[in-house]
């Protein structure tokens, strides 16, 4: 009799890992006809296994060109971008000719002062004198909720920034 424990639990994984792959190549803004060259690595030796197995799924799913397994400890490709899709799975994306490095940096930029304009506007009405007492608990926890997610989106972006810098 064959067993499945664990099964579901990887096939998850991997659904995850190509929806990542998914979002990241979205993100980038990479033609869906480009079928870019992507890379998976995994610190699990099970899930490295699972994806040696089923790489072509993978290709056939984020309609890769390629999808190459990286054996764990193996040096990140070179021309490519990193993503995670779990804390024990690494994505790449290989965007050199894929994409315009520079125009992406420009819009990265574009973002970062959007971001730091919401920033500081909410910031300032949070600073006003009498904010504590005249705005309600709840706008008050929303205002707070609305700057982490700016924190988070704003360290994510420059995070990404400087691997696009790295690539010119």
């Amino acid at each position: 009799m064959v067993s499945f424990e664990g099964a579901e639990d990887k096939m998850a994984k991997l659904l995850n890992t190509v929806k990542a792959l998914r979002s990241q190549l979205a993100a980038l803004n990479v033609a869906t006809n480009a079928k870019p060259t992507v890379c998976v690595s995994s610190t699990s030796d099970d899930l490295l296994q699972m994806f040696k197995r089923e790489a072509a799924v993978v290709a056939s799913l984020v309609k890769a060109g390629e999808a190459i397994i990286l054996n764990a400890g193996e040096a990140d490709p070179a021309g490519c971008l990193r993503g995670f899709a779990s804390d024990d799975i690494s994505i790449y994306v290989k965007v050199i000719g894929l994409i315009d490095i520079k125009l992406e940096i420009a819009r990265i930029n574009k973002r970062t002062k959007t971001l730091e304009d919401f920033m500081q506007k909410l910031d300032q009405k949070m600073k006003m004198p009498g904010y504590e007492t005249k705005v309600p608990e709840n706008v008050r926890k929303e205002n707070a909720e609305k700057m982490a997610g700016y924190e988070s989106e704003l360290k994510e972006t420059k995070k990404q920034l400087e691997t696009m810098e790295k690539l010119i």
